[in-house]
């Protein structure tokens, strides 16, 4: 990966989309099908390359979103964060694996599989899925926070149902192959690292404003460790309303038809900031849905006090709890797909993505 004296963020519109198009039509194989950009967020744009029966998905920084050498220098930064993280947890089931990263013209872009759907998509089609599914989605989003935990993750600091991806694997059988019954249907990944563990080097605790705890709204001089994940455990409790009540946030609006919004009241931190803040948080819409002691674990976990804030592991019991009450058979699958998926990531090392990791620090670190 030699130095480049131009960089693919200084050509024009045009020729950017063109370049693109022709490196992403040749990765790995001569006949790809590239669709895109679409814009994930404020630090991705994405494209989907379709090759056969593969189909991948590439990440580079957001070329729209830039405003000089500093911020452009940012942006890249945190990709290659999204990629180191993404490599920190690769043992990890239920988190997105990056596998590769190439730079075209000083520029990186990242690799992964393509997915289904995010749990946005999910959410907002309630007739693709029934109660016993969105307890075990829950289940292994939440289980993917404790073993990121585990190796290092404070906070993802952007968890919302947008950085959630979720494969299908109803749509991933082999032609003839039989569906069990019960089985389980979809698997969830925690996407989008880039911000992951970001207040370690700039003190904020960033994130999405239906998704954002009360502390996230201050400009903390120093963020404590310990207290870090608790804006994680905010998030997971206002996801796992969301996922229960077919999009109901607590704060007794359907999510997405408020947010995100580019004008408006919802719009802005007021409201959001508000509800988070407030002592008396309720959830009228899960009153018949769910146990009252997980609601009440919900809202604990949805408290103003970070202290008073459960651990995710009980939020994940009570989970378990409800399923089994709801659906013995399915628990008994759950619990087996779970402990299979998990067995199948073991903890040992990667030599070429450490390897590949190390090229990518050294050159940037040769353009600054």
């Amino acid at each position: 990966m030699g130095l480049v004296m131009m960089s693919l963020n200084e050509l024009s519109e045009e020729e950017r989309d063109l370049f693109i198009k022709i490196q992403l039509e040749n990765y790995k194989t001569s006949a790809n099908t590239v669709t895109g950009p679409s814009t994930e967020g404020y630090f991705g744009a994405v494209y989907v390359i379709c090759s056969g029966r593969d189909s991948w998905v590439a990440k580079c920084p957001n070329f729209k979103k830039f405003d000089g050498a500093e911020k452009t220098r940012d942006h890249v930064l945190k990709l290659i964060n999204e990629f180191a993280k993404s490599y920190a947890y690769y043992h990890n089931p239920w988190v997105n694996r990056v596998f590769d990263i190439q730079i075209y013209m000083g520029w990186p872009f990242i690799f992964w599989s393509f997915k289904d759907a995010t749990l946005t998509d999910l959410i907002r089609n309630p007739l693709n899925w029934n109660l016993a599914q969105k307890y075990s989605i829950l289940i292994m989003i939440i289980r993917g926070l404790l073993k990121a935990r585990d190796h290092g993750l404070s906070a993802h600091q952007d968890l919302k149902p947008d950085n959630i991806l979720v494969t299908d694997r109803a749509k991933r059988l082999l032609p003839g192959t039989r569906l069990l019954d019960p089985f389980v249907r979809f698997h969830p990944v925690i996407a989008d690292l880039a911000t992951a563990d970001a207040f370690l080097d700039d003190a904020k605790l960033a994130g999405s404003k239906p998704y954002k705890a009360p502390e996230q709204y201050e400009i903390p001089e120093m963020v404590d460790l310990g207290l870090a994940r608790k804006i994680d455990d905010f998030a997971m409790g206002v996801i796992a309303t969301e996922v229960l009540s077919n999009g109901v946030h607590p704060i007794g609006v359907v999510t997405h038809e408020r947010w995100p919004s580019s004008t408006g009241t919802w719009s802005r931190d007021t409201k959001w900031k508000k509800w988070a803040r407030s002592e008396q948080k309720e959830l009228p819409e899960l009153d018949d849905a769910v146990s009252a002691p997980l609601r009440r674990t919900l809202l604990a976990g949805m408290s103003v006090k970070p202290t008073t804030r459960p651990e995710l592991n009980e939020l994940e019991v009570a989970l378990w709890r409800d399923l089994e009450s709801h659906d013995p058979q399915f628990t008994d699958v759950l619990r087996m797909f779970v402990k299979h998926t998990e067995g199948l990531y073991v903890q040992r090392g990667w030599p070429f993505m450490e390897e590949l990791l190390k090229q990518v620090r050294t050159y940037y670190s040769q353009r600054q």
